[in-house]
């Protein structure tokens, strides 16, 4: 949850003030939606305030802008991401666990060059993924094999390395990282994933993708297994249960946030728009926070401290608002990772 466009949304300050020159960091006074920390209506434009209040040992009011901003954008992400788990259904499954039965198995078949199973993603789902973390594998040879995962969709990485396994056994290969499929591909709408190992003339050990009751893995993926002397095109669709001696370790997940850095691409600038407010308000409720914590004694702590809570709480207020109608009116089409509204508060204007 990077979300590095979130960093220029919201600028420090548009106003080159003499008494505070020097020390600036880059890009201090550039902002994607043209809003800035020390506005004066909804930032915190009190910047002799913030110099005044700087504890010993803190270096410059730049710093202390750096640092709001950085706590506004970090509470932004925190707060919409609980708010959309209040208000809506999650669209992908909470799952982990083993594609694959390794605890029934048959007999051995005739080794081919691949063995495998095909992942077929059910729905297009922007911004949800199937996380490789292994492949557990069983052979009639103890050894050195290749596994490998490709995709039909000329935009994925294909990759394949080395895996050791013992010859009757179960054995467990786990990649350095776990490998991302994603379950939407913007060029390739009959999206396929390749899980195979290469036997070399060995042969596997026959196992079922499931039995009995169907998993919950099947909400998302159809499934079917081959043993082929290449891997399957798309004019070949496994069908079959029966595996030869390969399951599939993951488990699934979904950037959640990641519609927000592609508003600009989506016709949805008021959006974004809408978010750099948040980062604004959120930051600057840090700066007046700063104010009235601070343990200096000047006009600010003392004549205006009525006006700095009154101001904070206002724009909490409107925050808070805003962070809910977010999440109650997603752009449509933006990310597949969320549903349905749930039951909650409805908020129809904000900015009131």
């Amino acid at each position: 949850m990077s979300l590095t466009c979130l960093s220029g949304l919201v600028g420090l300050s548009n106003r080159d003030c003499s008494c505070v020159s020097g020390g600036q960091p880059s890009g201090w006074n550039s902002s994607v939606t043209g809003y800035f920390l020390d506005d004066r209506e909804y930032g915190f434009p009190l910047k002799d305030a913030l110099d005044a209040n700087l504890e010993c040992g803190e270096n410059n009011i730049w710093d202390l802008l750096s640092e709001a901003r950085t706590q506004g954008i970090r509470d932004v992400k925190n707060d919409l991401l609980q708010s959309l788990h209040t208000t809506r259904e999650s669209r992908i499954i909470n799952w982990r666990g083993v594609i694959g039965k390794t605890d029934n198995v048959g007999s051995y078949i005739p080794g081919s060059t691949y063995n495998g199973i095909q992942l077929r993603p059910r729905i297009r789902m922007k911004d949800a993924y199937f996380m490789v973390k292994a492949l557990w594998l069983n052979i009639n040879t103890t050894g050195s094999i290749t596994v490998g995962i490709a995709s039909n969709d000329g935009t994925f990485t294909a990759t394949s390395e080395s895996a050791s396994v013992t010859a009757n056994t179960w054995t467990k290969h786990t990649f350095s990282s776990a490998i991302s499929l994603p379950l939407y591909s913007i060029a390739k709408p009959d999206l396929r994933y390749h899980i195979y190992y290469q036997p070399d003339g060995n042969q596997g050990r026959q196992n079922r993708l499931w039995c009995c009751t169907k998993p919950v893995w099947l909400q998302h993926f159809e499934v079917g297994a081959f043993a082929l002397t290449a891997l399957p095109g798309d004019d070949v669709l496994p069908t079959t249960q029966e595996a030869a001696g390969i399951a599939i370790e993951g488990y699934f997940t979904c950037n959640k946030l990641d519609w927000i850095c592609d508003l600009e691409e989506m016709n949805g600038y008021d959006m974004r728009d809408l978010i750099g407010r948040l980062i604004q308000w959120k930051s600057s409720i840090h700066l007046i926070t700063s104010v009235l914590r601070s343990g200096k004694v000047n006009k600010y702590t003392l004549l205006g401290q009525e006006g700095l809570y009154r101001q904070r709480s206002h724009l909490m207020k409107m925050y808070e608002e805003a962070i809910l109608w977010v999440s109650q009116n997603l752009p449509s089409g933006v990310t597949g990772c969320w549903g349905c509204e749930r039951n909650a508060p409805m908020i129809n204007s904000i900015m009131s």
